[in-house]
């Protein structure tokens, strides 16, 4: 089945290298607010999320905001759909056997996702400094192993992420196969992003 959303949101990196921050798991957009700040001198944010309750919030909140583009998929190892479980919630998982604790809905949604090595290739110059960050209700380490596999990786200045695979039994040894590929392939760039006090490694690497 052949699906054709993936499209280039807006020309970047064409005579300039631009700055840019890519928010994989949105949500309603808590981390776009805070990389907004001058400080922080980023000149284009995507937003990705694969909730359609979540993409009426970030439209609500940047829907005008130049500087800000709200993809409405999520990102995956292949362009698809699937459902999405406890949609809307922070929790959201395309696992059906993820934990999570925070505030569950009982619903489950069918939603787009677009494999991320593609969207790479049409959306991203190898000029750009590429700062990501991946809180992906489990699916942080499937992402990552696509980027790694296509070389699209060698894009990225700084990967900021959320272990989240730990919450998922069919998918936490994830985190140690994508540690050792990176170990072994001499990428030093990745930041555990976890924790209450986890956007501080935003401040010290962001610059």
């Amino acid at each position: 089945m052949t699906f054709f959303w993936l499209v280039s949101y807006i020309p970047i990196g064409e005579n300039n290298m631009s700055r840019i921050f890519l928010d994989i798991g949105a949500h309603h957009g808590q981390t776009i607010e805070m990389i907004l700040r001058p400080r922080f001198k980023i000149d284009h944010i995507f937003g990705f999320d694969p909730s359609p309750i979540c993409h009426d919030i970030l439209d609500r909140k940047f829907g005008t905001n130049p500087k800000v583009t709200v993809v409405k998929t999520g990102l995956w190892s292949k362009t698809c759909e699937m459902n999405l479980h406890n949609e809307g919630s922070q929790g959201g998982s395309v696992h059906e056997d993820y934990q999570t604790t925070c505030n569950p809905e009982p619903r489950v949604t069918h939603c787009k996702f677009v494999k991320a090595s593609d969207w790479f290739t049409n959306n991203v110059s190898s000029d750009d400094e590429v700062f990501l960050k991946i809180n992906a209700e489990g699916s942080e380490c499937e992402i990552v192993l696509d980027l790694l596999d296509s070389g699209e990786y060698d894009k990225i200045k700084a990967l900021f992420i959320d272990f989240d695979v730990r919450k998922s039994p069919s998918q936490k040894h994830k985190e140690l196969e994508l540690r050792e590929r990176m170990k072994t392939m001499g990428i030093n760039n990745m930041h555990v992003y976890m924790g209450d006090n986890r956007h501080m490694i935003l401040f010290s690497v962001v610059r």
